[in-house]
């Protein structure tokens, strides 16, 4: 079957026409309808506040967290991923006194006080407004008294709003809509469907802000080259003024649920949450996962043309009943098939893995073809359907391939269990060899490793040694950070002894050294890990220069370590080097100089006596390091200044 193709360029109407008839068609706006819109907190500190997932917290010995949204999180009805954020609030949302939060969060928070200070509520310091320097920069209680929400992602290049029915906090680009507190789940739901739809997508880009196109040319430009990959800026004031129909696609919108929550259950990371993943349920996940996602596409071209109708755009319904609809690939809904026929847009396809097709699918039912021919007739008489029927306006479904998706729940997985190993709990340094043992009689992470490994692991010491080594920062200052990065450590090395002062009773306040960027660190693992603040939130430590003669393989630490545990571990493995090993002076500096540069957060959080041995053991472990030195004929200033070897014989420069 061969149709005409609808012209873009319709007489007599155009997209303010079409946005004021659906402002006509408002028996409401949200802002009437709605008790709150916008945001509900800012923490004016991200790096340091916000960790990936409950156990990177949990790791630096903090847990007194809450989930954590954020806008990326949000697409096409759920909310991926699984981020909390430090939280010094009591179950009440009042801000606890500093004395009482647990020990690893005052650390913390402390070690990043200077630049909490320093932060801004609208233009004016935090504390000249009477605010406390660790709080949060901004939190709106009143919207988050109430659990359920609709939240949504206010950067994006389409609409995306979700139903949450507990209690999260968000940054400034994860927005929520608050109803009265009576409002029951079929209200939420009737507002769910309108702002999800086509309809809301096209009048809220006549009311936002584009923020970015594509990078063309060598300086930097952006334009709108495609329309439908522009980000805009959904801001809660404007969207106050959406209107609200009187009329709602309820029904519609629970179907959609039920299918967004069935496939949010079933992908891989959830499955490797929950249990040990194996090939064939990873496969049947997939098959129920596209059946899913596919019966969702297809329902959210109804639930679009159904507010075509509510919203007065067509006056009579061109919708198929729910259970005539058939599932949906990407390629095969209404304005795709105009936009395969006339060749337009095929960038669109490309980038959403789909294929152009010119005829209506054969596997169709004769009610369902029908349906679609007189959507196809409706777009090109109707000049308001011509407009919004269009790739700016509609869900683009851009998610990630299942095969991503499985390759990093399984890699979570398989770290997740490295980590847990009991080959830590001695607090002893590990090489990736020994590792590589432990592991081997772990028949569960073996099989998970091939199931992410795909081709059969022929060597599998050098597969641990890549799966952590890529999630470890070296011990070290010299090893993490490139000249500029060093000079940065320097400052804020500084502010950490002005800050040790401050609470001796001395008046000199530090300034706000320069945060970190890319080039800073060594290598792009160490930024991503690391971020501007440095905050560590690796899984393991690496020792570089510690490899013995016997095993040469790398040697790590679990970051979960207090500085107390590390230098167990440093002073324990210098002994072992010196007397067993017979390392030469030169050969230990480097071990000396991790202890050395742990001796003052020792003194500063480790230096209670111990009741087993009746000593300050933070103090202990500092003036071994530095009797150490001394016995091997080093200064301390010498062994902090102890430099790799690079290849081809030389030390590294500064």
């Amino acid at each position: 079957m061969h149709l005409e193709v609808a012209s873009r360029s319709i007489p007599g109407g155009g997209a303010t026409e079409l946005k004021e008839a659906l402002d006509e068609e408002g028996a409401q706006t949200l802002g009437q309808l709605a008790t709150d819109v916008g945001i509900t907190s800012v923490t004016g500190e991200d790096e340091m506040y916000l960790f990936p997932s409950e156990r990177d917290a949990h790791r630096l010995r903090i847990h007194e967290v809450v989930p954590f949204t954020d806008g990326d999180g949000i697409r096409d009805w759920c909310l991926n991923g699984s981020a909390v954020a430090v939280w010094p609030y009591d179950d009440e949302f009042a801000l606890r006194p500093f004395h009482v939060l647990e020990d690893a969060q005052q650390r913390l928070m402390w070690t990043y006080r200077v630049s909490l200070r320093k932060r801004k509520r609208f233009g004016v310091p935090m504390l000249e407004k009477g605010l406390t320097w660790y709080e949060w920069q901004e939190l709106y209680v009143t919207k988050l008294r109430n659990p359920v929400s609709i939240t949504f992602s206010a950067m994006a290049t389409h609409n995306h709003f979700i139903l949450e029915r507990s209690t999260r906090v968000s940054n400034r680009w994860a927005q929520v809509i608050k109803l009265e507190s009576i409002a029951g789940d079929e209200a939420h739901t009737a507002l769910l469907g309108i702002l999800n739809s086509s309809a809301a997508c096209f009048w809220l880009k006549q009311v936002c802000f584009p923020r970015g196109g594509d990078q063309v040319g060598t300086e930097g430009a952006r334009i709108r080259k495609l329309l439908w990959d522009v980000y805009y800026e959904y801001d809660g004031t404007k969207l106050k003024q959406f209107p609200i129909p009187a009329e709602a696609p309820v029904q519609l919108t629970k179907l959609i649920q039920v299918e967004a929550e069935a496939r949010s259950a079933i992908l891989p990371d959830s499955l490797c949450r929950t249990g040990t993943p194996s090939r064939a349920q990873l496969n049947n996940a997939r098959l129920e996962a596209e059946v899913h996602l596919a019966r969702m596409i297809a329902l959210q071209e109804e639930l679009d043309w159904e507010c075509y109708r509510i919203y007065g755009i067509i006056k009579d319904g061109l919708t198929a009943p729910s259970d005539q609809v058939p599932p949906l690939k990407l390629g095969e809904r209404t304005f795709e098939y105009l936009l395969a026929r006339s060749d337009e847009e095929a960038s669109w396809f490309q980038r959403h893995h789909s294929t152009p097709i010119s005829e209506l699918p054969t596997h169709w039912s004769d009610p369902y073809r029908k349906v679609v021919e007189r959507r196809i007739s409706a777009i090109q008489s109707n000049r308001d359907l011509a407009l919004i029927e269009r790739p700016e306006y509609k869900r683009r479904w851009n998610l990630p391939t299942w095969k991503e998706m499985e390759r990093a729940a399984l890699k979570n997985w398989l770290l997740d269990r490295v980590e847990s190993n009991g080959i830590w709990r001695n607090h002893l340094f590990v090489s990736c060899a020994q590792l590589r043992d432990a592991l081997a009689r772990d028949f569960d992470w073996i099989s998970v490793a091939q199931l992410y490994h795909v081709d059969p692991i022929e060597d599998l010491d050098a597969f641990v040694i890549k799966l952590t080594t890529e999630e470890a920062v070296p011990f070290l200052p010299v090893l993490r950070y490139t000249e500029s990065g060093l000079r940065k450590r320097i400052e804020w090395t500084r502010v950490w002894e002005l800050q040790r002062k401050e609470d001796e009773g001395e008046t000199e306040r530090p300034t706000l050294p320069t945060k970190y960027v890319s080039k800073d660190f060594q290598r792009s693992e160490y930024w991503r890990l690391r971020g501007g603040l440095d905050v560590p939130k690796e899984r393991f430590i690496a020792y570089p220069a510690f490899e013995r003669d016997s095993d040469a393989s790398p040697v790590l630490g679990w970051a979960g370590w207090s500085y107390l545990e590390q230098a167990r571990a440093l002073a324990t493995y210098y002994q072992r080097m010196r007397t067993e090993e017979g390392w030469e002076p030169e050969r230990l500096k480097p071990i000396l100089a991790g202890l050395l540069e742990l001796r003052e957060w020792l003194k500063q959080w480790h230096d209670d006596v111990d009741p087993e041995t009746g000593l300050k053991l933070g103090t202990y472990f500092a003036d071994f390091a530095e009797a150490q030195c001394q016995e091997l004929g080093f200064s301390p200033q010498e062994v902090l200044a102890w430099q790799p070897i690079a290849k081809g014989g030389r030390k590294k420069k500064k």
